[in-house]
């Protein structure tokens, strides 16, 4: 991914690839985020594990910007390594939904002694009871 990082910094210098740049770069951090930043651009998608598969779809829904959509996150780490999932849950999904103005419900059925609100319901910036 820093070859794909080092190429879109070339685009820059074409007027009017500044938003693009952005908008690429974002997706490609939010893939870094979500521990994939070892994977080559190249790879083919066949060969992409379930996990994999399922951290990029998390990570490209969370970067759109679209306004008045709701993301409904219902078990988004099923499929990951225990070590995945909170690292995912905790910084990807409910962080990104938190710090943005984008309305966001996670749905994560794990034991009630897991996660970062364990046994609750969150909510966009507040945790029900």
């Amino acid at each position: 991914m820093n070859a794909a990082r080092d190429r879109l910094a070339h685009a820059e210098e074409v007027k009017g690839a500044r938003r693009l740049f952005e908008s690429l770069e974002a997706r490609l951090d939010a893939l870094r985020t979500a521990g994939l930043g070892y994977l080559s651009l190249s790879r083919p998608a066949p060969s992409l594990s379930r996990g994999e598969g399922q951290r990029i779809r998390l990570g490209v829904s969370l970067v759109s910007a679209l306004d008045g959509v709701v993301h409904v996150l219902d078990e988004p780490t099923v499929g990951l390594h225990a070590k995945d999932v909170t690292r995912l849950a905790g910084r990807v999904a409910l962080a990104k939904v938190v710090a943005s103005d984008m309305t966001g419900l996670a749905i994560l059925m794990d034991e009630p002694s897991r996660g970062m609100h364990p046994g609750e319901v969150v909510r966009l910036n507040s945790v029900l009871r």
